[in-house]
C-alpha cells in the first residue's frame, strides 16, 4: 500500500530494553494498516528471534558499547532515529517514538505543504519552549536532508562515536 501522504517511512528504533520491546508489532501494524506509511525499525544490538517483520522493514545495527552510559536509557538508540532516516536518500521520513501512536492523520496532512527537496520540519519544535531543544519525534525530511542538516556520517560506528 502506497502512503496517501507525502511521508514514505516512519523511522522507529528499539533495543532489548524490556520496557519497549513489545511495541514494534503493534506500532508497525498501525503505521502500515492505518496510514499506509512504511514502518522502518532500526534495532540496536541483537534482536530477539521472535521479532515480527510482517508489517515493516527491520534493520539491525550494532550496539557500540563505548558510548552506552546507561543501558536502560541508551542515548545511541535515540540517535539511531536520525542516522536511520539518513539512510533513505530520496524517501521522506518521519522520526517517531515506538511508544507513540498517531491518533489521526492531521499531522501528516499538515506537513504536505512543505517542499521536501529543501525543507526539514520539526513538528513539535515548541514542545520545550526553547529554541535550542527539540524532541526526537516528528522530524520530517528526505533522508538526504537529514544527512546534510545533521552532518550524519554514513558509517554507524563513526557517527555514534563522533
Amino acid at each position: 500500500m502506497k502512503s496517501p501522504f507525502c511521508i514514505d517511512r516512519s523511522i522507529l528504533v528499539l533495543n532489548n530494553n524490556p520496557t519497549y520491546l513489545d511495541f514494534w508489532e503493534y506500532s508497525s501494524r498501525i503505521w502500515k494498516n492505518n496510514f499506509g506509511i512504511l514502518p522502518t525499525l532500526f534495532f540496536v544490538g541483537e534482536p530477539p528471534k521472535s521479532l515480527n517483520k510482517q508489517f515493516g522493514e527491520v534493520y539491525v545495527i550494532p550496539q557500540i558499547d563505548d558510548v552506552v552510559v546507561n543501558p536502560s536509557r541508551d542515548w545511541s538508540v535515540t540517535w539511531a532515529l536520525f542516522w536511520g532516516a539518513s539512510q533513505f536518500t530520496n524517501d521522506i521520513c518521519i522520526t517517531h517514538g515506538i511508544d507513540q501512536v498517531p491518533l489521526s492523520d492531521n499531522f501528516f496532512r499538515g506537513v504536505e505543504k512543505f517542499d521536501y527537496n529543501k525543507d526539514y520540519v520539526i513538528g513539535l519544535a515548541d514542545a520545550y519552549n526553547r529554541s535550542d531543544w527539540f524532541v526526537s519525534s516528528h522530524h520530517v525530511a528526505k533522508g538526504s536532508t537529514f544527512k546534510k542538516a545533521l552532518s550524519i556520517n554514513e558509517d554507524w560506528k563513526k557517527e555514534v562515536t563522533k
